[in-house]
């Protein structure tokens, strides 16, 4: 007997300030170990707020323009 447990994937994008690491990677299709190695090695500028490190929609921006990256389409591209 097989039984179809499937969970539905957690929203990674929340209302507000800036982008999550998981958020901004699943927002533009990138992989998440991309998005920490660019943090670690300086080139992804962070802020840390409520415990989190956030990428602020300025330093989104820039990434976007300076890798020409689109957001991925669907429910969560609304901003």
């Amino acid at each position: 007997m097989t039984t179809n447990n499937a969970t539905p994937q957690k929203r990674r994008r929340r209302p507000g300030p800036g982008f999550t690491l998981p958020g901004f990677a699943e927002h533009y299709g990138l992989p998440i170990g991309m998005i920490r190695r660019a943090v670690k090695n300086g080139e992804i500028t962070t802020v840390a707020f409520g415990g989190r490190n956030l990428i602020t929609p300025s330093e989104a921006e820039r990434i976007c323009q300076l890798f020409s990256l689109k957001a991925r389409d669907g429910p969560e591209s609304d901003s």
